[in-house]
């Protein structure tokens, strides 16, 4: 029996489509030490011009956060 490959399955997974992986590490390289200053750059520059009423109902509940 072998012995399941984790990473293996998450290189398959992560090949089939573009991935950002945001964190603490992705958003010190970009000058902004801590979640807090990387949740300020997201709401000050994410466009929601193309998202449904839903989606951005969602987006303004999240940035009241």
């Amino acid at each position: 029996m072998s012995e399941f490959n984790y990473q293996k399955q998450a290189q398959d997974f992560y090949s089939k489509a573009p991935v950002i992986i945001l964190g603490s590490g992705a958003s010190a390289a970009r000058g902004m030490s801590g979640m807090s200053g990387l949740a300020k750059h997201l709401v000050a520059r994410t466009n929601i011009s193309d998202l449904s009423n839903g989606e951005i109902a969602a987006w303004e509940k999240f940035c009241q956060i």
